[in-house]
């Protein structure tokens, strides 16, 4: 999973900006709409940094459609809603909120439209995602909690992903799993929750796998000229890097660390070159 940056409500266009940019009937109904949004999204502002979730409130048909209007049909103060959201000071890596695997292309809405039509344009509700993540949560009905929240969920600041390495029919193979420790223990749910719903272990895994044949390559090129300290230093630099560029929960600074680790248990390193 990633961490994502809200893009604040100073920074962007408000609710108010992309009603004035409406055509009658639409805009008028929707000017009378605007002081009950902009107080509900302050709401949910609060909610969000709570972790806790905001009653729906029933609308009319008109009325939900006219919100929903609002993200479905693009205008110019939406457009710069959505440019913010895909930007690298939103989000550094550019990939998908949800499962950190592939580049997001989509904008799904943590909260669904359907059910909260007023936080359609509400960016920090706006989670870039990819197509298979925003496919696999489509509309359903949000149970609050059971989804990993990019923008505010607390358990991002501690590290909860971890990749093991393991000889599967005389080949190494990756594996990931979750952290389970006094930071990490009370989100377990969560976290299996949301990787129930968007199979990110399994992408974790599918990915590394790709990478780990490239780097069994390498490291027998190192083995050349490098002692095992100096090429599992490496392997922990790499992972410092990474966790720089990518956060601590992606894959790939996960599976550096597990080269590293492997490597330095006793007999390791020339296993791993005889199954390269």
């Amino acid at each position: 999973m990633i961490e994502l940056n809200p893009v604040t409500y100073n920074e962007v266009p408000t609710f108010s900006d992309i009603v004035n940019s409406k055509y009658n009937p639409r805009k008028t109904r929707l000017l009378e709409e605007v002081a009950s949004v902009e107080s509900r999204t302050d709401l949910q502002r609060i909610s969000f940094l709570a972790e806790s979730q905001l009653s729906i409130v029933q609308v009319s048909d008109t009325v939900k459609e006219d919100l929903q209007h609002c993200f479905t049909v693009h205008t110019q103060p939406f457009l710069e809603i959505q440019n913010a959201i895909y930007s690298p000071k939103c989000n550094p890596t550019g990939q998908c909120g949800y499962c950190v695997v592939d580049t997001a292309k989509t904008i799904d809405h943590y909260l669904p439209k359907e059910e909260y039509p007023e936080f359609s344009v509400m960016s920090e509700n706006l989670v870039p995602c990819c197509g298979h993540c925003n496919s696999k949560k489509k509309t359903s009905s949000l149970v609050f909690g059971s989804i990993f929240n990019p923008y505010y969920s607390s358990i991002r600041i501690s590290q909860f992903i971890q990749c093991s390495l393991s000889l599967t029919d005389n080949i190494l193979t990756p594996s990931y799993s979750f952290i389970e420790s006094d930071d990490t223990r009370a989100h377990l749910g969560l976290l299996h929750s949301h990787d129930e719903k968007f199979s990110v272990l399994k992408k974790f895994k599918d990915k590394a796998g790709l990478l780990l044949p490239e780097e069994l390559g390498s490291i027998e090129i190192y083995n050349v000229c490098m002692n095992t300290d100096t090429v599992v230093n490496l392997y922990r630099q790499r992972e410092k890097i990474s966790i720089k560029n990518e956060g601590a929960n992606h894959w790939r600074p996960a599976l550096y660390g597990s080269i590293a680790s492997y490597l330095s248990l006793p007999g390791n390193f020339p296993l791993i070159l005889s199954h390269n």
